[in-house]
């Protein structure tokens, strides 16, 4: 079964941890990180690979319909912070 974004937000408040496109860029970010360490070049054409695979998966995520809410988790709000220095 495929749940959507949208399913998971109207279901629950997701965090980015439940985001698949967010899970897929972590994925691809450690196997470019791995095989960088293996071959030590950014030519390899492994790396390359990998790099690519990342870069497509970072252009889908941004079309993400929870982009802007995992980008925007963890974040303390600048209102939050300007409370605290004041007060």
């Amino acid at each position: 079964m495929i749940v959507s974004h949208e399913n998971l937000y109207f279901q629950r408040r997701i965090i980015p941890l439940d985001c698949l496109c967010r899970n897929q860029i972590e994925k691809l970010r450690v196997i470019m990180e791995n095989t960088f360490d293996e071959f030590q070049s950014f030519v390899d054409p492994s790396v390359l690979l990998a790099s690519q695979a990342l870069d497509d998966a970072l252009v889908q995520y941004r079309k993400c319909p929870m982009f802007n809410q995992c980008n925007q988790w963890g974040r303390t709000c600048t209102e939050d912070k300007k409370k605290r220095m004041a007060g």
